[in-house]
């Protein structure tokens, strides 16, 4: 049995991507601002990775924060201006970011 996933993406003129090395050490992304009163972000890690929200967010990795499986592309919702930040349990990796219009 063939499993079939529907993701719908739209395409654009690119420009909106940006790639993160991250580690075992928390990195933080660029500064995103929400349309109006709720944005979301495409963010697909190549490698298992916590992660955090917020002005000046630090993401630990002891199980706190939400996980985010390798090789898989997450829509998370977020509202206001703020920066995500990601760790790793070890070892490095790189988190793809595409902020939706």
């Amino acid at each position: 049995m063939m499993h079939t996933i529907s993701l719908s993406v739209t395409a654009d003129t690119g420009g909106k991507s940006s790639k993160l090395a991250i580690s075992g050490v928390s990195a933080q992304s660029a500064s995103m601002t929400a349309n109006v009163s709720a944005g979301s972000v495409l963010i697909t890690p190549d490698t298992n990775c916590f992660f955090r929200w917020g002005a000046s967010p630090v993401a630990v990795a002891d199980g706190t924060d939400m996980i985010l499986m390798a090789n898989n592309t997450y829509r998370v919702q977020f509202g206001g201006t703020g920066k995500f930040a990601f760790i790793t349990s070890g070892g490095t990796g790189n988190v793809y970011l595409t902020q939706e219009s």
